[in-house]
């Protein structure tokens, strides 16, 4: 008895050998991809030598799309993140970043801070993204979307009056469905949003008073 049980259990651990030498076991997973929202813009040769100074606070994300992931917008209530593509950094670190570099560049300022600064500003612009997804509802028309609102603090003698603020939305059709054409369709939805904005922010700066530091 005692040698059949040692060949029954021999014979079982040899079926098993065999069985994980023919399957593979390991899995393979698709690679992650990682994005950002990066756009640059030639620098202005001229900037104002006195002038106003402003200050860009850090700009908010909506919670439903402060997360790394892409968020892709299938049918008109369902809404999808992927665990595979992604950004670089939180999206409301790279958008404010990109908004202190275009406005830096754009000279329509002496200076451009950030928060905390030892410069007292003149003005104080803040931001929030409402919308930031892929809307794929139609697969043959895919667009980008992005949505911002900002107000424009006057510092001005202790007070803070709001003197500006608008909502800005741009949806870029996409070339196709893939994570890099959308990566690309934001970058150029922000350009335009800030091409607008400082143009917005340039005719209300010529009508408003400033405190020169």
């Amino acid at each position: 008895m005692r040698g059949r049980t040692l060949l029954a259990f021999f014979l079982t651990m040899a079926v098993f050998i065999w069985l994980t030498g023919c399957v593979k076991l390991d899995k393979s997973y698709p690679d992650k991809h990682y994005y950002a929202l990066d756009i640059t813009r030639p620098r202005s040769d001229v900037g104002p030598q006195v002038g106003p100074v402003l200050m860009v606070r850090n700009i908010t994300v909506s919670p439903r799309y402060d997360a790394k992931n892409f968020v892709y917008r299938q049918v008109d209530l369902s809404y999808q993140s992927d665990f595979y593509n992604e950004f670089f950094l939180s999206p409301g670190m790279m958008v404010t970043e990109v908004i202190r570099n275009w406005m830096t560049a754009g000279g329509l300022f002496q200076n451009v801070v950030d928060t905390p600064s030892y410069v007292s500003p003149n003005y104080v612009l803040e931001g929030a993204v409402n919308s930031l997804y892929g809307d794929y509802r139609n697969r043959q028309t895919p667009q980008a979307v992005l949505e911002m609102q900002f107000f424009l603090v006057q510092s001005l003698d202790g007070k803070t009056p709001i003197i500006f603020q608008k909502q800005y939305r741009q949806t870029v059709a996409l070339a196709n469905d893939s994570p890099q054409a959308l990566a690309r369709g934001w970058n150029d939805g922000l350009t335009r949003i800030l091409t607008e904005l400082e143009q917005d922010m340039k005719h209300k700066l010529l009508s408003t008073p400033h405190v020169k530091n």
